[in-house]
């Protein structure tokens, strides 16, 4: 039986950018497995004004497996868009 072999699509946004970047580099495997990588915004620093934006990004970065488990179903969602 053959299987199909996984391919990834990577959206990213800010900071996102950047370690997908660098995991291509480190990971010679995820990379010939990437089919398309789509940067929304390239990484730029930056202090966020709002409250509210503070106060989301830190509650993502306090709690690292919810954000990778909806980035995994985000990257399988966009691994179903079309090709062209």
């Amino acid at each position: 039986q053959d299987r199909k072999e996984i391919q990834f699509v990577f959206l990213t946004h800010s900071i996102g950018a950047h370690l997908v970047q660098r995991m291509m580099m480190l990971r010679r495997d995820i990379l010939l497995q990437t089919r398309t990588i789509i940067h929304l915004m390239p990484f730029i620093r930056y202090d966020p004004s709002s409250w509210w934006t503070k106060n989301f990004l830190s509650t993502a970065a306090n709690a690292p497996q919810q954000v990778i488990t909806f980035l995994k179903a985000l990257s399988r969602i966009t691994s179903r868009l079309p090709h062209n």
